[in-house]
């Protein structure tokens, strides 16, 4: 991630736009935000087919800080993908697959 970019849109609703990001990064986000509690919608949207920039919008349940949700949303991403690339390399070598980690 290059640059990321918040606005408030309305009471409990915010935009955030990340530069440098796609589909999988919104995906993700979307997925991990709209599992906590403190957030009533989240989405995303490429801002334009040919640009790598996404918009995530949130619309949060509680008076919870954006940011702080935000931030704890990429956190659980980072931690759950270093926790797959371990199971992945340990099943790789039981199976006796040589890997580079």
């Amino acid at each position: 991630m290059s640059k990321v970019a918040v606005k408030r849109l309305g009471e409990r609703e915010y935009m955030f736009t990340f530069e440098g990001e796609d589909h999988t990064m919104g995906s993700l986000l979307q997925h991990y935000l709209q599992a906590d509690e403190r957030v009533d919608t989240a989405y995303y949207a490429k801002t334009h087919p040919l640009e790598e920039k996404i918009a995530v919008y949130v619309k949060l349940a509680t008076d919870a800080d954006p940011v702080e949700v935000l931030r704890e949303a990429l956190e659980k991403i980072a931690s759950d993908a270093r926790e797959f690339r371990e199971k992945l390399l340990e099943a790789y070598k039981k199976a006796g697959i040589d890997v580079e980690g």
